[in-house]
């Protein structure tokens, strides 16, 4: 039926035929699956930030001036 966790518990939260401590409790479920999700940015968001750390690492050089002898170009 549900295949997040988050729309279950927002379901529970907003179904006014549920009991009210009931309700509660998914909110703050909900709200603490956030807080949490924010503060530690999540594996994706890591792996992301490793991924751009280890590529600033090999940036690419800018390529030579290509000059021919006598100031020509080539």
């Amino acid at each position: 039926m549900y295949d997040d966790p988050d729309k279950f518990l927002k379901a529970v939260m907003n179904d006014s035929g549920t009991d009210a401590k009931l309700r509660v409790d998914a909110a703050k479920a909900l709200l603490s699956a956030q807080v949490r999700r924010a503060e530690n940015g999540g594996k994706k968001q890591e792996q992301a930030d490793a991924a751009k750390k280890v590529a600033s690492k090999f940036a690419t050089a800018t390529p030579p001036k290509l000059v021919a002898a006598g100031g020509k170009k080539v």
